[in-house]
This record gives structure tokens, sequence and C-alpha cells, in this order.
């Protein structure tokens, strides 16, 4: 059910799974002919649903069986006595390929000898009996007079001959499906459930298993459903089935009827109602699926979207922009609307979350009456250039009697120059450039990649320019200057910010001696 893989089990009753089964059948119906037109003692009337069940598991394997041997059924009546022995093969053909037997030779011996005690045995058994003790009734004939010939008696040589045709004929059926299972092309593994047996690893090949597990063993609401629709009807096949058994015993029997006449009319009663069984479970399981289990899986994959996509994102994601829309009118559509509302209303709230943590965030890093960074944002910054190497110049910076003006002018009008110092510093700075008030009147700049004194004094004169620019009304004229340390910062030099700080502030002590608009190195 995530992202990596879908859920299989949905493949069973996808158009090209009921493709598979077509072709499933039309395979089982025309080998048989095939072979008696060529005089070959074999049947070949499995390779078509043991491929399906192979691929698309039991239930699909089961059906290309049935209907095989139900259409045989119209031209030769034992088909749809034997029709039963093959849907047991599909059956078994399908649980193993579930159970990841299918990929060695020993699942492939297991196999065959389960093929021959249901196909050879058993079925050697009820043709016995079918065929009112007849030897040689059956196309293993050859076979059967041959050792019986040998010494062997009627049924013993009958059974034998069964049994070693069997051998040979699902020997070659199953190496005809191993062969296509191996070389299945690898981008048509994704259309059937279990035809990823040989594109996969031990671990991913063990995980998928696991997911396919519950809904096989009856652990989904779906199949629980149609457990318990089919559980009465087959105890209700049962009870009919056991009543006309014993109507017909004692109106046709009794009357010297042989005993293949009983079984003939036991196995139509049971095939017609097997067919009858069949139609309500697909009737039935196709409303249930596109009314229930499609609805449910739909809103599981929502939810796993959901879980494994960023909240932010989500409500313009595809998977929410493509999400599927529900029109059951019932409970299932109330929980697909409710999940649809909650994911709306999460991805909301976290996007307005991160909105202010964001603003809060920048709240933190800005001084609130420059709106430049703060010392402690900006320190951060220079702290991160000095460990990636970033060579640069670190400018620190104050405003030349500033106090004076504080207690002349009033504090409204020094908040107004340290303002538009902060509006000149980022005039005059470059992308890249950090730019912070460090407290009071000081303020600090770091310029990356000016790595000589050349550019250094080209940009103190354009600073410098730039604040003489600077007018205040409230300060009548009263001209504003500022003083300037700095120091060079060179890749390789073991120092940080502290060290880098001290020295540009003690150039800048120095500067304060002189007139405005001074600047000095450190050397």
């Amino acid at each position: 059910m995530d992202r990596i893989y879908r859920t299989r089990i949905e493949r069973c009753y996808s158009w090209r799974t009921i493709l598979l089964v077509l072709a499933g059948i039309a395979v089982n119906a025309s080998l048989p002919p095939l072979m008696r037109v060529g005089n070959v003692p074999l049947y070949l009337d499995n390779i078509g649903s043991v491929l399906v069940a192979a691929l698309a598991g039991p239930i699909p394997g089961m059906i290309a069986a049935f209907v095989s041997n139900y259409l045989g059924y119209l031209g030769e009546p034992s088909s749809i006595m034997f029709g039963f022995l093959t849907v047991a093969m599909a059956w078994i053909a399908g649980d193993c390929s579930r159970r990841g037997q299918l990929r060695t030779m020993k699942g492939y011996l297991w196999l065959l000898a389960a093929f021959t005690g249901v196909g050879g045995a058993a079925g050697s058994v009820l043709g016995w009996e079918w065929y009112g003790h007849t030897v040689g009734a059956t196309i293993a004939a050859p076979y059967v007079f041959w050792l019986s010939g040998h010494g062997l008696s009627g049924f013993a040589a009958q059974f034998v001959g069964d049994v070693i045709l069997d051998v040979m004929d699902k020997a070659i059926t199953l190496a005809v499906v191993g062969l296509v299972l191996r070389f299945y092309p690898a981008e048509w593994r994704d259309f059937f459930p279990l035809s990823y047996i040989y594109g996969c690893s031990e671990d991913e090949l063990e995980q998928t298993y696991e997911k396919l597990k519950e809904p096989y063993e009856g652990n989904s609401v779906y199949f629980k459903i149609i457990s318990i629709i089919t559980f009465p009807l087959v105890i209700l096949s049962a009870l009919v089935t056991g009543f006309a058994t014993y109507e017909f015993y004692h109106k046709v029997y009794l009357n010297n009827h042989s005993i293949s006449e009983l079984l003939t009319y036991v196995i139509q009663t049971i095939g017609l109602e097997f067919a009858i069984i069949m139609l309500v479970m697909v009737v039935a399981g196709w409303r249930l699926y596109r009314t229930l289990k499609k609805p449910l899986d739909d809103i599981i994959r929502l939810i796993i979207a959901f879980g494994i996509s960023d909240p932010e994102t989500w409500l313009e994601s595809e998977e929410w922009r493509n999400r599927r829309r529900i029109h059951t009118k019932d409970e299932v559509q109330v929980l697909y609307d409710a999940v649809c509302e909650s994911e709306e209303s999460i991805a909301q709230k976290v996007i307005s979350i991160r909105e202010n943590e964001q603003m809060l965030k920048e709240l933190s890093e800005t001084d609130l009456m420059t709106g430049i960074r703060n010392r402690g944002s900006g320190e951060m910054q220079i702290r991160d250039k000095i460990a990636c190497g970033r060579e640069g110049i670190l400018c620190v910076f104050d405003c030349d009697n500033f106090k004076r003006i504080n207690d002349t002018y009033g504090h409204a009008a020094g908040d107004k120059v340290l303002i538009a110092i902060a509006e000149k510093m980022g005039s005059v700075s470059r992308r890249g450039d950090i730019v912070f008030r460090l407290g009071g009147d000081e303020f600090a700049m770091y310029l990356t990649g000016i790595r000589n004194e050349r550019d250094a004094e080209h940009f103190f004169n354009r600073f410098f320019d730039a604040v003489r620019t600077i007018e205040v009304p409230e300060l009548q004229g009263y001209p504003i200057s500022v003083s300037l340390g700095a120091v060079f910062y060179r890749k390789g030099e073991d120092v940080d910010f502290d060290m880098l700080y001290r020295k540009a502030d003690e150039m800048l002590y120095q500067c304060k001696k002189i007139s405005g608009f001074s600047a000095k190195i450190y050397k």
C-alpha cells in the first residue's frame, strides 16, 4: 500500500487479469484437440490455468480451469468430473506461487507430485468408476495394455498407466509454465499480482509475501464478506445435492441402473450449483469491490501518501489533486470526506505553524529598530563564513559623537540617525555580505571576497560618501560622520569571530582619536 508496493491483490480484478484468464481458457481448450489430432498420448489441458494461477493467484486460475472444463463438458460429459480435479490443481499452483515455491526446482518437484496425486491417482480412480471398470478407457491405453500384458490386474494396470501418463503430462505443463515465468519480460511484472517471482531480491520478495498474506488469509473485509456470502450458498448447495442424489438413487439406481448414471447425475447437479455459486460470487465480488474494497483502498492510499509527503506542499501535490472521488453515499463516503477534511485541515495548520516559526525566527535574528540583523545572527553568519574558509574583511564602525546627538537633539533624533546609517549599509553592501548592528551606535559588516587594502579602501570611500548624504531634519544641519576599524580574514588562519572583532575594535578605537570618516586596517 505504499508508493513502492501498491496493493497487488487489487490486480486480481484488473482488465489485464481478465484477459489473462481468457487466454488461459483458450490455451486449455486448444491443446487437447491438437494432441488428439497428432495422436499424442497427452492431455496438456492444464497449461493455461496453471500459468494463470502462477501469475494472478489461485482464484483467477480456478476460474480458468473450471470454465475450460465446463466448456469441454458440452462435448464430453466426463470432462465435468475431471474439471473439479483441474480446479484443485489450479488452486495448488496459485498457492505455491504465492508462497514463493515456484522459484526453486524443489518447488516444481513438489508441485509435480501434488498434480500426480490429484490428477493421476484420484483421476484414475474416478475414471475407473466412470467408465464402468473398463481397462484402457483413457488415452493412457498404450501403457495400460502393456502393463496388463505383463501380469498386472485390470485396475492396477489402469492406475499405474494413468499415473505414468499424468507424470509426463504434468512435467511438460510445469516445464512450460516455468519457462514462461523465468523469461517473463521485466516491464510486464507489475501487471499481475504474482508476476514478480523472478524479478526481485529475497528481502523484497519476503516483504511482498507478507503484504499478500493478509488479504488471502481472510484478514480483509472484502474477503470476509465474500466468505459470508459463499458459506451459506455452499451449505445450501450441499443440502440440495444430497436431497437430489437421494431421490435419484431411489428412482433410478435402484431400478438396475449403473453407478455411472448416478455419478453423472450427481456431477451434473454439482456442476450446475458450482456455476451458480461462481456467478453469485463474481457478481457480488464485483459489486463489493466497486462499492467497498476499491474505495477503502483509495482511502488507505490517500492516508499513506499524506503520511510520507510534506504537509506544507500536500495541497499542491499531484496525489491530492488527482485523488479519486468516492460517491458511495454511505459510511465509506463519510470516512473518505472525513479523511480529506482532516488532511486539508492538518496541512493548513502545518503551513500556519511553519509561517509563524519563520516569522519568529526572523524576529529573533532582526534588530527591531533598524531592520538589519542583530548581533547574535550576524556573529553566527560570520562564524559559518570562517568555518567554510570564505575570505573577507570584518569592518566595525560607530557614529562619531553619538552621545552628543542624543543629549542635544533627543533620543528620537538619535534613533533616526541609526536607522539612516543602517539603510546606507544596505545600499553599499553586496549580496552575500553580512550587515548587522552590534549594539548602541556600533555596527559591523563582513565583506566577502575583499582580500587587499586597495579594494577595502575603495569600499570605505564609497560607504563614507553614502553616510555624508544622510539628512535628519531634527539635527538642523549637524554633520554625521563615522569611524571604522577593519581586519582581514585569510583562509587557513586559526581565528574566530571574537578574535577578529577585538582586532577590528582596536583599530576603531585608534580612529576615534582622528577626525571623522577615518578608517584603519589591522596589520
